[in-house]
């Protein structure tokens, strides 16, 4: 029996080292409890060959041997749960310890379907290991937001160098809580690799490089007869031809002199500002849409600064208004330049929904009061934009019901504090 393992090395370009335990092994012989700490790795006593691997496995690529940190006792490790074997081993108090592993390592493209396929099969001689499981449920979400094209070109600076990069954009309330359960579920030997990267010792780390760089392997590899058209569109000669054919090569690297280089990357930096309107990598703007609690009153839209990695962090806008440096911090969490990002996050909400525009009037807009008409075309019509450029959206359990004329013209019912307070 087997069982298959997908440990993920985030060296540039990143990938998967595919290695297997084997009962087929002889009996492993356990070492003296006192030699722990003073040997050097050692082979891991039952991991399956390279041949094995290519064969039994069917995987392509090149042989690979990387150190891990797993559970032993007396110097030989503990074999995973899913490994059937007839093995007489002593597993009381066991401890890390660091052996040497053979695995065939393959680029995110080629261990896409590797993962996906030996996640689910149903052949009792192999069994996946929980970190193979893992990574094809990380692969899965890289999956679904290329399907939904929630990417984005990137220019990074690099040593001495700018790389094109397709990044990811997770930024949706769901996004957030979904990357949240991801960090919790990671299996520790998804972080067993010796070494001193202090990206592997964070799972939100790790595991935003893996869907970092699958999709940004899969859409490279995927679009690259798209490559042609848009290089012929903008001028083969100019940096940001350059930069579009260097999302599309195997090579990131951006060539270009240093002098286009820092142009391209101001002009980028530009670009960023408004497709981030959203918010940052740590809060997001957010609306809040609160029921009257008389029917004939107006409904309130409350603006409000939310946290992505704890949605059920809300600060309120009157609050960021209060802040007279640069920089709003609540509970450890730290948000730079928030009143400058709500207003501009604002005055992108407003091209969705005009009536905000009148709070907008005020120096310090907070909320907006609404009619029944508004507040229903806000959650059916607005509330879904929002969300989709990564707004947060927070809903009564009472809705709004559809104004009687289809043609009725929105209009704002005025707003409470909005234009008042200055």
């Amino acid at each position: 029996m087997h069982t298959l393992h997908a440990h993920y090395q985030p060296e540039n370009p990143g990938g998967i080292l595919f290695w297997a335990e084997t009962s087929n092994a002889p009996t492993p012989k356990q070492g003296r409890k006192s030699a722990a700490k003073k040997n050097k790795s050692r082979l891991h006593p039952f991991c399956a060959d390279a041949a094995t691997l290519k064969s039994f496995f069917n995987l392509d690529g090149a042989t690979k041997t990387a150190t891990l940190r797993l559970p032993a006792v007396r110097r030989t490790p503990l074999p995973s749960p899913q490994l059937i074997h007839n093995w007489d081993l002593d597993i009381q108090k066991p401890a890390l310890d660091s052996f040497l592993i053979h695995g065939i390592w393959m680029n995110a493209a080629d261990a896409l379907p590797v993962l996906l396929n030996h996640a689910s099969m149903t052949d009792t001689s192999i069994q996946p290991a929980p970190d193979l499981r893992y990574w094809s449920m990380v692969s899965a979400l890289a999956l679904e937001t290329l399907a939904a094209h929630k990417l984005i070109p990137a220019l990074v600076a690099m040593e001495g160098k700018y790389e094109a990069r397709w990044l990811p954009i997770l930024d949706a309330a769901k996004d957030a809580a979904r990357l949240a359960h991801l960090e919790t579920a990671m299996p520790a030997v998804c972080r067993a690799a010796v070494t001193d990267d202090d990206m592997l010792s964070s799972p939100r780390k790790l595991l935003n490089n893996f869907i970092n760089t699958f999709c940004d392997s899969l859409a490279r590899v995927w679009g690259k007869n798209s490559a042609p058209r848009f290089a012929q569109r903008i001028g083969a000669d100019t940096p940001a031809a350059r930069w579009v054919e260097a999302l599309f090569r195997a090579d990131p690297t951006v060539k270009a002199s240093p002098a286009q280089l820092q142009s391209l990357a101001a002009s980028y930096k530009s670009w960023m500002r408004n497709v981030h309107v959203a918010g940052d990598a740590a809060f997001r703007i957010a609306f809040r849409l609160q029921a009257p609690a008389l029917q004939k009153e107006a409904w309130q839209l409350h603006y409000l600064i939310q946290s992505k990695d704890d949605p059920s962090l809300l600060i309120p806008a009157d609050e960021v208004w209060k802040k007279t440096k640069g920089i709003l911090t609540h509970l450890g969490h730290r948000f730079e330049q928030p009143q400058e990002k709500l207003l501009t996050g604002l005055g992108y909400a407003a091209r969705l929904f005009p009536p905000i525009t009148d709070s907008l009037k005020g120096k310090r807009p907070t909320e907006l009061a609404v009619d029944t008409s508004g507040a229903y075309t806000f959650l059916r019509e607005t509330a879904p934009l929002l969300e989709g450029a990564g707004f947060g959206v927070l809903v009564p359990l009472s809705r709004p019901s559809p104004p009687k004329d289809p043609h009725h013209s929105l209009q704002s019912a005025g707003h409470k504090r909005g234009s008042q307070i200055g």
